[in-house]
């Protein structure tokens, strides 16, 4: 015997979906944290900086391996993020 079907509406199981969702990742969403930091909120930022950085290495005639191309990406992001005099130090 096959017990009791219940139907339920796509979108009420969509909004559940979501709900868990935000529940589950609460934690990650405190923006106004994200905010006072200074950090940028969003995937504009983030695709904005993936598109500079592959413009950056994927020129005609550049090909880097793994490893060069590690290094470099280590430099930029030292350079960015204010610690570039760091590297230097003894």
């Amino acid at each position: 015997m096959l017990g009791h079907v219940v139907f339920v509406p796509n979108h009420l199981t969509n909004d559940r979906r979501e709900q868990n969702y935000f529940a589950e990742h609460a934690a990650r969403m405190n923006y106004r944290a994200v905010a006072e930091r200074g950090w940028a909120i969003g995937f504009g930022p983030v695709e904005s900086a993936c598109l500079e950085r592959q413009g950056r290495f994927k020129r005609s005639g550049q090909s880097w391996t793994p490893l060069r191309l590690r290094h470099l990406c280590g430099l930029i992001e030292a350079r960015q993020n204010g610690h570039w005099d760091e590297l230097w130090q003894p």
